[in-house]
C-alpha cells in the first residue's frame, strides 16, 4: 500500500502503472467533479497509475452543495454517458450502478454518513493497451 498526498491532478510521474488496484470512496472537490464530468486533467492521471487490467473502484456521491464545484445530482445518472470520455483517457467504465447499503456501508465514510445518499458505484478499469494513457 501506498500514500501519496498530492492532488490527482499533479500525481507524480513516478508512480505510473503503479497501481494493481485504485480505490476511490466518497471524493469530493476537483477528483468529484473530474470523475463524475470524466475531465481528462483527472481521469488521465487516474489511468496513469493503474497497471493496465487494473481496477478504479470508486464510490461517488453527489449532494445539492457540490453545485459549488460545478456538478449537480442529475450528473450522476449521467456516468455511463461519459464513456468515450473514460476511454480517451485508458479507462474502460465497466458499470456504473446504483449504491447498496452493504457497499457503503463496507467504508468508514459511509458508516459515518449513512445510506440514504445518492450514490453509484462506478467500476473502471486501465485499458490493457499501455499507450492509451500515457
Amino acid at each position: 500500500m501506498l500514500f501519496v498526498v498530492a492532488r490527482i491532478e499533479d500525481a507524480p510521474f513516478e508512480l505510473d502503472a503503479a497501481a494493481d488496484r485504485i480505490t476511490v470512496t466518497l471524493p469530493w472537490g476537483s477528483l468529484l467533479r473530474g470523475l463524475v464530468l470524466a475531465d481528462p486533467a483527472v481521469v488521465g492521471p487516474l489511468a496513469r497509475l493503474a497497471k493496465p487490467g487494473a481496477g478504479v473502484e470508486t464510490i461517488i456521491s453527489i449532494e445539492e452543495r457540490d453545485a459549488a464545484i460545478g456538478v449537480a445530482p442529475a450528473d450522476l445518472e449521467r456516468i455511463a454517458h461519459r464513456r468515450a470520455a473514460f476511454a480517451a483517457a485508458g479507462l474502460v467504465l465497466e458499470n456504473a450502478r446504483a449504491v447498496t447499503a452493504t457497499d457503503v456501508a463496507s467504508t468508514t465514510w459511509g458508516k459515518r454518513l449513512g445510506h440514504a445518499r445518492a450514490a453509484r458505484v462506478v467500476d473502471l478499469r486501465r485499458a490493457r493497451d499501455s499507450r492509451a494513457c500515457l
